[in-house]
């Protein structure tokens, strides 16, 4: 545009919301980008805890085993 001439409202807002939609899709692919760290995480964490819950419940079967007691046998003490 030449110097001196200004642009309409209606230019100026259709350019604002080309902005916005701009930031809205960086915004959105920074989100997925989060999201999707956090899912990585969240299952590496799982992994953890579910390898130290199979080590413990390993180990009440050890005892158990030493002690002389089925699987039945715990569960029917638990149980009561």
């Amino acid at each position: 545009m030449p110097r001196g001439v200004s642009k309409s409202i209606e230019e100026r807002i259709t350019e604002i919301d080309s902005k916005i939609a701009d930031i809205k899709v960086k915004q959105a692919d920074s989100n997925a980008k989060f999201k999707s760290k956090i899912d990585v995480l969240e299952s590496q964490k799982k992994e953890l805890l579910d390898a130290d819950r199979s080590a413990k419940l390993q180990k009440v079967l050890e005892v158990a085993d030493e002690k002389g007691m089925s699987v039945d046998d715990i569960l029917a003490k638990i149980s009561q």
